[in-house]
């Protein structure tokens, strides 16, 4: 591995920035509504972005659904998928910064693993989507 790492051209060498979104005090307004990284977009130290967006859409699919009027819809969707994308935004930077922890110090392994637990990560429990 080394050796092929060695042979990469210096320019060759991609380097892109992280960018968070800010913590939003809300991800709708009348009949507008941000998803996916337009929302909470997050570092990829969890590997969560694009599912968290796909998660958005079937929310908003579920929530247009069900809604009587759009406003209602998109508020429902704020008021389910908010609270826990921030903590991921949140987690997905901790995990970062503990990633970067010299990993022999034993520390980062022990931060990692409470990561998770300091932020209370759970699976979504979403009803099923109405058949179209």
């Amino acid at each position: 591995m080394r050796e092929l790492i060695d042979r990469i051209e210096e320019g060759a060498i991609l380097h892109h920035g992280l960018f968070e979104a800010p913590k939003l005090a809300s991800y709708t307004t009348g009949r507008t509504a941000l998803v996916g990284d337009a929302a909470h977009a997050m570092a990829p130290f969890l590997g969560r972005g694009a599912c968290e967006a796909i998660v958005d859409g079937t929310t908003l699919g579920r929530s247009a659904a069900q809604a009587s009027a759009v406003e209602a819809g998109l508020a429902a969707i704020d008021e389910e998928r908010r609270a826990r994308t921030q903590r991921l935004v949140l987690a997905s930077r901790l995990m970062g910064r503990f990633a970067m922890l010299d990993a022999g110090s034993g520390i980062r392994n022990a931060a990692v693993g409470a990561a998770g637990r300091l932020v209370k990560l759970r699976p979504q429990r979403d009803p099923p989507l109405p058949r179209c």
